[in-house]
């Protein structure tokens, strides 16, 4: 249960906190502030795989006030709705204001209406003629809600002369460092159920395992007047729940917009149960594909490697990594990057796997489908 406490506690409650499990922070003093409030950001990050590590950041977010406007001052510690942005605390305040989403209905009214005036054959430029109103996703005046939009937040801090595009990169800096602390503990716990689809006798090094999971993370960071972010916690569940209209458009397009990233494709049983027939057939017969393929480099050597010297395993990873990026949706990628090398330095193992997505963005990453560097991947694919 959040609570906020001075440097000197009374052993009475000293002893209360020491009887329960929970957390203790440093308390951010000088934080930036929207109209002299308080806030925190909850930022929604999926990360498709950890071998290789790829992190995406979804454009949109929640923007989360606190009710009270802020003081720094120890007499009011007690005031949690000035000193904490959680919604949980702050909804029950009866200055709390839901974010209607009104400019989204408006829209949303404009457009039905428009295609059904162009159906009936009322009005052909109906449609057309909704201008920029029909792309404008949030025009809330500012002060207006509890909750803001990502959108919301650039444009006031924009008008306030922050650099915002500076804090996002710093942000997303903090996202990187925080899933690359936890990546050797997942990976290694990964590694010991994965599945690397061998039908071989012999060991044959791989490039990575069967990517068979995902996970969607709920980041909360605060800003400091220096546009330090600043990590509060990692929801390895947030919620998905709706508290407002705008809550509920958000998480609406979030969750399908992952369900596309990660290429979830409708189950069809007799698509299912054709395929394991014949891939029971080719055994069977002694025909079935080897499914592991082997690595054309070592760690050493793929960080200099050329395109025409990439193999079949290792363009398998990149042209699934391709293709994932073109579902993205609202999602950007964060990693891996131009200039992402940088984070070599922090992971505690060199995994093949990053070394060649690493080498690939160096030699042109998705640029490179252009030009005729991606000639040996379409060789092996015929």
């Amino acid at each position: 249960y959040p609570g906020l406490f001075s440097s000197s506690i009374p052993p009475g409650v000293e002893k209360k906190i020491t009887q329960r499990a929970g957390i203790v922070q440093r308390y951010v003093d000088r934080p930036l502030l929207i109209n002299g409030f308080k806030f925190d950001l909850r930022l929604y990050v999926v990360v498709t795989s950890f071998d290789p590590l790829k992190v995406y950041i979804y454009q949109e977010g929640l923007v989360r006030l606190a009710t009270q406007k802020y003081q720094c001052s120890a007499d009011s510690l007690e005031e949690r709705t000035m000193h904490l942005t959680n919604y949980s605390i702050n909804k029950h305040a009866a200055s709390y204001k839901q974010n209607l989403d009104k400019k989204e209905d408006d829209t949303k009214s404009k457009v039905e209406a428009a295609e059904a005036d162009a159906l009936e054959g009322e009005s052909d430029e109906a449609i057309s003629d909704l201008g920029d109103d029909a792309n404008e996703e949030e025009t809330h005046a500012v002060g207006d809600s509890s909750k803001w939009s990502l959108r919301q937040l650039e444009e006031h801090l924009t008008a306030q002369g922050v650099d915002y595009p500076l804090l996002m990169s710093r942000i997303e800096d903090v996202i990187i460092k925080t899933l690359i602390a936890a990546e050797p503990q997942i990976v290694n716990t990964w590694h010991q159920g994965a599945n690397y689809s061998t039908a071989s006798a012999t060991a044959i090094q791989q490039v990575t395992p069967n990517q068979t999971c995902f996970e969607i993370y709920g980041f909360d960071v605060m800003v400091d007047e220096e546009l330090q972010p600043w990590l509060l916690e990692v929801n390895v569940f947030p919620s998905f729940s709706s508290s407002s209209p705008y809550d509920k458009r958000i998480k609406t397009q979030l969750i399908a917009d992952v369900f596309t990233l990660i290429g979830l494709m409708p189950y069809d049983h007799d698509t299912v149960e054709k395929t394991c027939k014949e891939e029971l057939a080719k055994r069977l017969q002694g025909s079935s594909r080897n499914l592991v393929i082997s690595r054309s480099h070592t760690v050493s050597t793929i960080r200099t490697a050329t395109f025409k010297s990439f193999g079949e395993a290792e363009w398998r990873l990149i042209l699934e990594t391709y293709e994932e990026n073109m579902r993205r949706g609202h999602f950007t990628r964060i990693f891996p990057r131009e200039g992402s090398g940088f984070y070599k330095q922090f992971f505690t193992t060199p995994r093949y796997s990053n070394l060649v997505l690493d080498r690939w963005i160096q030699l042109g990453g998705e640029q490179g489908h252009q030009g005729n560097q991606w000639e040996p991947a379409i060789d092996w694919m015929l």
